[in-house]
């Protein structure tokens, strides 16, 4: 989630909220759902927009890490990404940063988006 408006254009740019989480109802570690709020010291890294990519979470400056990354185009050279635990908490008593997909790059089977 995240209270930022999503936008490709105008280049690349990460997107200061305090008020953006993961969260995610079924898991590759067999969690229930789980809720990781923005760590402290990390919420001008919250959002990334880029013409290249879908929705980004967790993107620090260098582009080196990234919590969570859609890919626009899956079947591309594009990959998505999960590497959980840079500017979200993960959940109490994991310290796997793939628990969300099992390994760095996934597939997406599918996606839902709301309107809150």
């Amino acid at each position: 989630y995240t209270d930022i408006a999503w936008s490709s254009s105008g280049g690349q740019k990460r997107v200061s909220s305090s008020e953006s989480f993961l969260f995610s109802l079924k898991c590759h570690a067999g969690l229930p759902a789980v809720k990781m709020s923005i760590k402290d010291g990390q919420h001008s890294n919250a959002v990334y927009h880029d013409s290249r990519y879908g929705p980004s979470f967790g993107h620090d400056y260098f582009g080196i890490y990234c919590d969570l990354l859609i890919a626009l185009c899956s079947d591309s050279i594009q990959t998505n990404l999960s590497n959980s635990g840079h500017a979200y908490h993960l959940p109490d008593g994991v310290t796997d940063p793939y628990f969300l997909t099992g390994s760095r790059e996934f597939e997406v089977a599918d996606y839902e988006v709301f309107q809150v």
